[in-house]
């Protein structure tokens, strides 16, 4: 579900995307969103044209993320990841979803809000 959640949103934005994609299945998507089994996220949030990271709050992309200065949204499913990810939304640079709960409308209107306020 997550996956597709955000394939979904990826294909309705118009910026290029990167998505860090595990499954088997066959997923389709637009030309501005690639799907790859790795990525260096360090390198790619080190990147001047990165303007968002989305992840599970872990504690190592918290800190490369702030690092860089990059804004996130959070989406915790265990561990420590939920008071992380409710650090760095009281910290002032990240948002916190429920990629269960959530529709694809409103992950893309808070990608959107993420991509357009002002830090």
């Amino acid at each position: 579900m997550e996956t597709h959640l955000y394939v979904i949103s990826f294909n309705y934005n118009e910026r290029n995307s990167l998505l860090n994609f595990l499954g088997t299945s066959k997923v389709s998507v637009s030309d501005n969103v690639k799907l790859l089994s790795w990525l260096p996220q360090n390198d790619i949030l080190g990147h001047p044209k990165t303007r968002l990271f989305i992840g599970h709050a872990g504690i190592n992309g918290l800190y490369e993320s702030t690092y860089h200065g990059v804004p996130m949204i959070c989406s915790p499913f265990f561990g420590d990841q939920i008071v992380n990810a409710q650090m760095a939304k009281q910290a002032g640079f990240a948002e916190v979803v429920d990629l269960e709960a959530v529709s694809a409308e409103d992950f893309v209107n808070l990608i959107h809000k993420m991509l357009t306020q002002t830090r």
